[in-house]
C-alpha cells in the first residue's frame, strides 16, 4: 500500500542532524572524534605558524553558536596539500572572510550548518571540555 506524501519526509535527514551530537562517539553522523578534535588543536597549538587555526575555529564555532548566516556558499579548496574552507559572513554591517583547515568531517560540518541542516548549540570551548573530560 502507498504511503501518504508526508510520511515519506517524516525522518528525512535534515530533521535527524538538527541538535545533533558533533561527535563520533555519541552519533553515527557526528562530524569527528574526540581524539580528532583534541588532537587538532593541540597540534594547532604547539605550532606559531599554525595558532590561527584554533583562533579561526573558535570563531567559526562561536558565529554558528549566535546562528550568524553565510554571506555566500562556503568555497572548499586545496592549499598547499591541506584542504580549507573559505567562509563569509555579515556580523552587523561588516563583511569578514574566515578560512578553517579541515580535520575530521569539518567540511560536512560547515555545508549542514550553511544548509540550515545543523543548528550548532557549544562554543568551541564546550567542545574541548568534553572531550578533556
Amino acid at each position: 500500500m502507498a504511503k501518504k506524501f508526508n510520511e515519506l519526509f517524516k525522518s528525512s535527514p535534515i530533521d535527524q542532524s538538527v541538535n545533533q551530537s558533533l561527535f563520533k562517539e555519541s552519533c553515527p553522523r557526528g562530524y569527528f572524534s574526540n581524539p580528532e578534535l583534541n588532537g587538532y588543536l593541540s597540534k594547532s597549538a604547539s605550532d606559531p605558524k599554525t595558532i590561527w587555526q584554533n583562533q579561526n575555529l573558535k570563531q567559526l564555532f562561536d558565529i554558528m553558536k549566535a546562528n550568524v548566516n553565510l554571506a555566500r556558499e562556503p568555497q572548499h579548496t586545496l592549499e598547499d596539500g591541506i584542504g580549507m574552507t573559505w567562509l563569509r559572513f555579515k556580523i552587523g554591517r561588516v563583511t569578514k572572510n574566515l578560512k578553517i583547515a579541515h580535520f575530521g568531517d569539518i567540511k560536512r560540518l560547515i555545508d549542514d550548518y550553511a544548509s540550515g541542516s545543523l543548528k550548532v548549540t557549544q562554543s568551541l570551548e564546550d567542545l574541548y571540555n568534553e572531550v578533556s573530560k
